[in-house]
């Protein structure tokens, strides 16, 4: 049986853990951002201030702050521990995307590319005009944005390296999630269909195209640290793939897969 952890009063629409491992971070329809004690599942801060659903929460890489975009086109910046907004930036859209030296990336109202910087709390540059989603490459100083066709920004030229356009039949639907395999040498693509697709970003070329998720859209995409691709769709179900090969490895299917990927459902 599965003991279900309540805490939030409508739908969850992001989780993610702290990097030191000990905290969850969740954002829900219900307005709030809650952190949650990895060890006990118990919510140690309910964060208020949005108007309306938040739909992406990370934590820094420091753990300090917590980063919480909501669909009040604001994305609020809380020193946590001490329930505290340090900062509000206003937003085009909830994507964001934070790399190792705690550089935040989000889009302004103006679709201007903006990078932040979490640690002075000063934003550093605009990188330019760019109204989709950000993607920090993980071992490059690289960022990938998604607007219809994706654009490979070299952040150290603050140039645009290279462009992607995924002309494949079930591609031309659009992709509801991407993210770099953590070697950063490819791209994992979500399409909106149902299918994931795995590209040589640097030379164009589609690698493997992965079935399985019943032409219900792929919302997250995520590395575990077996290597394995895991995808949560639209129809509630969590599927790790080998995306070397492209096989499907294992199904958990009844609906709750971002409760049980970040820990909030247990098997008793």
């Amino acid at each position: 049986m599965y003991k279900q952890i309540i805490g939030h009063t409508d739908a969850i629409k992001s989780v993610a853990f702290s990097p030191n491992g000990q905290y969850i971070v969740s954002g829900s329809i219900d307005k709030s951002t809650k952190v949650w004690s990895f060890a006990n599942k118990k919510v140690i801060r309910t964060l208020s201030g949005h108007k309306e659903g938040v739909n992406k929460v990370k934590f820094s890489k420091s753990n300090t702050y917590v980063i919480s975009a909501g669909y009040d086109d604001k994305m609020l910046i809380w020193d946590w521990m001490n329930d505290k907004i340090v900062k509000e930036l206003d937003i085009k859209h909830t994507d964001f995307s934070i790399n190792d030296q705690d550089i935040l990336a989000y889009i302004d109202p103006s679709c201007l590319l903006t990078l932040f910087d979490l640690k002075s709390m000063q934003e550093l540059r605009i990188i330019g005009k760019f109204c989709g989603s950000p993607v920090f490459n993980p071992s490059k100083n690289i960022i990938a944005v998604e607007d219809s066709s994706f654009s490979f920004i070299d952040l150290n030229a603050n140039k645009v390296l290279s462009t992607l356009t995924m002309l494949e039949e079930n591609s031309a639907l659009g992709i509801s999630a991407f993210k770099f395999t953590p070697d950063g040498q490819y791209l994992a693509a979500g399409i909106l269909g149902g299918e994931i697709e795995i590209w040589d970003w640097q030379k164009g070329e589609l690698v493997t195209s992965m079935l399985g998720n019943n032409l219900s859209s792929v919302d997250d995409l995520s590395f575990n640290n077996k290597n394995q691709l895991i995808s949560a769709s639209a129809n509630g179900s969590l599927k790790f793939w080998n995306w070397n090969t492209g096989e499907l490895e294992k199904i958990v299917g009844d609906g709750l897969f971002r409760l049980k990927l970040y820990g909030f459902e247990t098997v008793t």
